[in-house]
């Protein structure tokens, strides 16, 4: 029994390892690797009480079985990352639900395939797994829903951003513009430093008509990313539909320095250096 739990333990820390040689250090993956770092070290302390005899080897074993199927839980993830970053979405959705399957509980796992689900175009799929990792952490989301916690708290989970980012995507991309402006804003008050939320959530207004609030977004986007060319472009065309031709054309063309190419064609069919 002694040598089969070594064996276990062994080959799957043996796996992560590789992996972790493999991948770089992506900020998906952190949290990823300090669950897995966790996990070694209670399956490392379990199997040497089990080494010994005693009344609790029953619990022991299980609690052991436990730590090895969470651990080949992050052993899926870690693969379904490598795969996503490959390229092999189809491949990664499939690691991603193995770890589901190993950990129903893995917050991370449906956050992952949510956003791949996302990427290729499964909008519902994708809102139904980032509803589950915000479900799985209970605390966080009825928190921040019923406004119980304050801002410095929300900022020390932001794992929880990603989930609203990501599911704004969706919502955006299916047409339900109130929604997706919802989970930017949330996802905005949980990181305010982050200028991607604020460029989606002006897409959004702007898709509604609400050019000045769409314009006040892409401020902040360029603010905190001052080489945002899609942010200063698009506000570049807020500006043509509120007859601001002038501001229009000083976007446009900071747009096109940057290197934005459709500002950079439509300038030079206007005759107009940037």
């Amino acid at each position: 029994m002694k040598s089969k739990i070594a064996a276990d333990s062994d080959k799957v820390i043996k796996s992560i390892d590789v992996l972790r040689q493999d991948l770089a250090k992506t900020k998906e993956l952190e949290e990823v690797r300090k669950k897995s770092e966790d996990l070694l070290k209670e399956n490392e302390r379990l199997r040497k009480e089990l080494a010994a005899k005693g009344k609790k080897r029953k619990e022991l074993r299980t609690a052991y079985d436990q730590t090895i199927k969470e651990l080949r839980a992050v052993e899926w993830i870690e693969k379904a990352y490598a795969d996503y970053h490959a390229g092999n979405k189809n491949g990664a959705i499939a690691e991603f639900s193995k770890a589901i399957e190993l950990n129903p509980k893995y917050a991370e796992a449906y956050n992952g395939r949510g956003t791949v689900y996302n990427q290729l175009g499964k909008y519902d799929q994708a809102i139904d797994d980032f509803d589950k990792a915000m479900e799985i952490n209970p605390k966080y989301a009825e928190a921040y829903n019923n406004r119980r916690c304050s801002y410095s708290a929300l900022e020390k989970n932001p794992e929880l951003a990603p989930c609203y980012y990501n599911r704004g995507i969706a919502y955006g991309k299916r047409g339900n513009y109130n929604q997706a402006i919802k989970d930017y804003s949330r996802a905005i008050e949980i990181n305010q430093k982050n200028a991607i939320p604020y460029y989606n959530r002006g897409i959004v207004y702007g898709e509604l008509g609400n050019y000045n609030q769409s314009i006040k977004d892409f401020n902040r986007a360029i603010m905190l990313n001052p080489k945002d060319e899609l942010a200063y472009y698009n506000r570049g065309l807020d500006y043509v539909k509120l007859g601001n031709t002038n501001q229009a054309y000083k976007d446009i063309k900071m747009a096109a320095s940057i290197g934005h190419k459709p500002a950079q064609d439509f300038l030079r069919q206007q005759g107009i250096d940037w």
